[in-house]
């Protein structure tokens, strides 16, 4: 039997029926995973905005260190969403109409990019960069200040008299600076290593009225694998971006480990020393570090299961192995983006003050709710 391009004619048919059953599977797959992001996408958007201006107007009963640092958590988190909505626009409409003939991601694109001539690569290639420096910093600022801001929290709740004169207003703001440092240094290595311009010199080459010739210039947008023609730049931007998401999940991990420890550490002092509650300041303290509790085990969990089904899907054929390779694409994608939502959702979803400040009747309903209550058990005592 004779080979055609290297490979047998029988395996080249059965490559292409896998490379058929795959495009429809990732199709289906995307059709309802982009209407799942079009209605969760603004909600989540919405919410974030939401607890933002109740951090900043409501009686959220946080202390001004926690606050600031749940408004830098939260500000990450609506850049992030942004982003999101902006790949919602340009990519997933077209993935969920590919007949349309309306593309308003491509021409969001085309009013981007614009009509770059082909000697403006080097230009094009500096914006591209900077173009994802600025979407990969809050993604990548979220994790890490809310790791520092666990630690504070920590702290606060173990040694509430000392926290006092340690944790200064002065010194929070260095600790922010360092967060937005270590960021932008992480964002800045994955932009030089794994973003690299590209142009499609076939329908996107158009000649102008006035006769020139120029194409659509276009930004490789890694969401998921990157795309970079040197190949060693790509493999390592790849594997520090492994390191540092891992580095995420341990730091997540053994914050929540501290912040459990503390927390029992604090109850069992607490019941020593015979006092049943805490004073006002200290019980707002333990419900922040017990609010990061939670944000820090859906960061590492969410964060841990994207990149270990990111290394499962480098390790799969696309082809003979399609459906986990799609699947584990998409999921990978997916439980990256839950933290980014979930936080407000601890921050606000879980204090009753949030309701009450967007809904004043509740607050009215509860509290005649507790003076009845108090009134019927004055006058069984009375009986």
């Amino acid at each position: 039997m004779q080979r055609r391009n290297g490979t047998w004619p029988e395996e080249k048919i059965y490559r292409g029926f896998l490379n058929l059953l795959r495009t429809e599977l990732k199709r289906d797959i995307e059709y309802h995973s982009g209407v799942v992001k079009a209605v969760g996408f603004p909600l989540g958007f919405l919410l974030q905005i939401l607890t933002i201006i109740f951090l900043v107007r409501g009686q959220s009963g946080y202390s001004q260190s926690a606050r600031s640092w749940f408004l830098v958590v939260l500000s990450a988190d609506v850049c992030s969403t942004l982003y999101r909505l902006y790949e919602l626009i340009t990519v997933d409409f077209q993935n969920a109409n590919p007949d349309s003939r309306e593309t308003p991601g491509m021409d969001f694109m085309y009013l981007m990019w614009g009509l770059i001539r082909a000697e403006d690569k080097e230009l094009q290639e500096v914006m591209c960069k900077i173009f994802f420096f600025i979407l990969y910093y809050p993604v990548i600022l979220s994790p890490v200040a809310l790791t520092i801001c666990s630690l504070i929290r920590t702290y606060a709740v173990k040694y509430p008299l000392k926290a006092k004169f340690v944790l200064t207003k002065f010194r929070d703001r260095c600790l922010m600076l360092l967060a937005a440092g270590i960021s932008a240094a992480a964002s800045l290595v994955f932009c030089m290593l794994l973003i690299e311009p590209f142009a499609w010199l076939g329908p996107f080459k158009v000649t102008t009225l006035d006769g020139r010739r120029r194409y659509y210039g276009r930004c490789s947008i890694p969401d998921f694998s990157s795309f970079n023609t040197n190949k060693t730049n790509h493999a390592i931007g790849s594997l520090i971006m492994l390191v540092i998401i891992f580095t995420i999940c341990a730091l997540t991990f053994v914050s929540s480990v501290i912040i459990i420890i503390v927390l029992f550490d604090s109850k069992r002092k607490r019941l020593q020393m015979g006092v049943a509650t805490h004073n006002s300041s200290e019980k707002n303290e333990v419900r922040a570090t017990a609010i990061l509790l939670g944000m820090n085990v859906s960061f590492f969990f969410c964060f841990l299961m994207s990149r270990i089904c990111m290394v499962v899907n480098t390790q799969v054929h696309i082809f003979y192995d399609y459906k986990v390779s799609i699947l584990t694409e998409k999921f990978a994608a997916f439980a990256f983006t839950i933290p980014y939502y979930t936080n407000a959702l601890f921050i606000a979803g879980l204090s009753k003050r949030f309701y009450y400040f967007y809904i004043p009747c509740l607050q009215r309903l509860g509290s005649a709710t507790s003076k009845s209550s108090v009134n019927s058990s004055g006058s069984q005592r009375t009986l």
